[in-house]
């Protein structure tokens, strides 16, 4: 059975900082791998942390993708 295994968990601590602590994780196991999973339930602060995050990653050569690329 196919399966994608969570690499970090991005709500463990909701202040912002820690927040972006995780994506710096998430983004370096992703550089460091090739591949990152980084799991969080849809809460506002999260959302507040991933949306600058996530427009920095293209020009950082770092690209999102689907979790069904994820599956091994």
């Amino acid at each position: 059975m196919p399966v994608a295994v969570e690499t970090l968990r991005l709500d463990q601590n909701l202040s912002p900082a820690a927040i972006d602590d995780a994506l710096n994780r998430l983004e370096q196991t992703a550089r460091l791998t090739g591949k990152a999973v980084g799991i969080t339930p849809p809460l506002p602060v999260v959302i507040d942390r991933l949306e600058p995050w996530i427009r920095q990653l293209h020009r950082d050569g770092v690209a999102l993708a689907p979790i069904s690329a994820m599956v091994q």
